[in-house]
């Protein structure tokens, strides 16, 4: 019956990779000319951001949902308005834009990667205004909508009062009705669609957000000693007696 094999003791394995450091210097060397190739092959990238400040909505009865709105940042129609902005594609549009939201604000963090600085900050600040222009043409079609479904309303009550005679308690009801609905259609005339505003000048960036030579290097190297160290020990246990 053999033995459970022991746990490698912490003399033994300075040991053994003093005996493997040959090895171990191979996958290290190894690993950092992975992360070296991988600093010359991955492109270089600009991240710009740009802030905007969301409005409550025009319906005093709703309220602002900021990750639905998040979410509507990379959506058909404000993708459609920046790539004619910018003379893209909405296809290849979506793939450069970030969203974020800062924690308990109503900001939106609108970031645009792609391999030139003054390219990002354009795409940036063009998704930002598709977006607001997007939200705002939708706050005010929904408060379009709700004036002519009051004045369709009115129309319908006006023909009903006809009906009746003057003196009619049923038409002063009715007109009493059409009169409420004039107030309300009034009301939604001076209801503010604005959608929000941007925060702010959009910065050209003057750093890749990529990694660079450095980050790479080193991450590659910390691969190679995590594949080399553990091989080189397990070499010495399948070599042991």
């Amino acid at each position: 019956m053999q033995s459970a094999p022991q746990p490698v003791q912490l003399s033994e394995l300075f040991g053994v990779l003093r005996r493997r450091v040959r090895f171990v210097a191979l996958a290290a060397a190894v690993g950092l000319a992975l992360g070296v190739l991988a600093w010359v092959v991955l492109p270089t990238t600009y991240t710009a951001t740009t802030s905007v400040e969301l409005a409550a909505p025009a319906d005093p009865s709703s309220s602002l949902d900021v990750a639905t709105e998040a979410q509507l940042v990379t959506t058909g129609d404000v993708l459609a308005t920046a790539a004619d902005q910018l003379g893209e594609t909405r296809a290849g549009l979506k793939d450069h834009i970030s969203v974020e939201n800062p924690t308990d604000t109503a900001i939106l963090d609108i970031s645009f990667t792609t391999s030139s600085p003054e390219d990002a900050a354009e795409g940036s600040r063009a998704v930002a205004s598709a977006f607001l222009a997007v939200r705002g043409k939708a706050a005010d079609d929904r408060v379009q909508a709700q004036r002519q479904a009051t004045f369709d309303r009115i129309e319908s009550l006006e023909q009903a009062s006809e009906r009746y005679d003057a003196d009619s308690p049923a038409r002063g009801a009715i007109d009493r009705e059409a009169q409420a609905l004039g107030n309300r259609a009034a009301e939604l005339a001076t209801i503010d669609t604005t959608p929000g505003r941007i925060l702010g000048a959009t910065s050209t960036p003057s750093t890749p957000s990529s990694l660079g030579l450095l980050p790479l290097a080193v991450a590659g190297l910390a691969l190679g000693l995590l594949v080399g160290v553990p091989v080189a020990v397990m070499r010495r246990e399948t070599s042991a007696p």
